[in-house]
Formats: structure tokens, C-alpha cells, sequence
């Protein structure tokens, strides 16, 4: 199975970028209000696209924000309704 990883070292990714470009999972997980093996599972369909720095794995905003709109993705929990008891 291909995962989207990519991997990077601290060197190669300017401290600037971190504060306000790389979002980390559980970021993405607050901003989509998804499971982390929801993430993890559209990292591996190729729909959220994961980086590396070792083990951590982060998001560049613009990528996120690029993956909802192409893949329409809604930002809002739906509400599940209960049926009425019938009796």
C-alpha cells in the first residue's frame, strides 16, 4: 500500500513557515471535526496530502485548504436525529 508521506528534516523548513503555514494533525482533526483515523485514512486515499518530520506529521495550510474545496469536504458536523419511540 503507497501512503503520502513526505519526509523532511527541521533545516529544510524555515521556523517563519511554522508559525503560520504547517498546521499539525490535530489541527487538521479540530478545523475538519474528523477522527484522527479519519485523517490518517484520507492521508492513505490520497485526499489530505501528510508530511513528515520524523515521526510527526503536519499539513501545509494552503494544501488543506486546496483538499475542501476539491473535495468538498464540509466543515460542519451533521446532526444525527434519533427516531421517536413508537409505542
Amino acid at each position: 500500500m503507497f501512503y503520502r508521506y513526505y519526509t523532511y528534516t527541521m533545516n529544510e523548513i524555515e521556523l517563519k513557515d511554522l508559525e503560520s503555514n504547517i498546521l499539525t494533525r490535530r489541527d487538521v482533526m479540530r478545523i475538519l471535526k474528523k477522527s484522527q483515523p479519519t485523517i490518517w485514512k484520507w492521508v492513505r486515499l490520497g485526499i489530505l496530502r501528510e508530511h513528515r518530520i520524523g515521526r510527526r506529521g503536519f499539513y501545509y495550510k494552503h494544501e488543506l485548504l486546496e483538499a475542501i474545496e476539491k473535495n468538498n469536504i464540509p466543515l460542519e458536523k451533521k446532526e444525527r436525529v434519533k427516531a421517536a419511540a413508537h409505542g
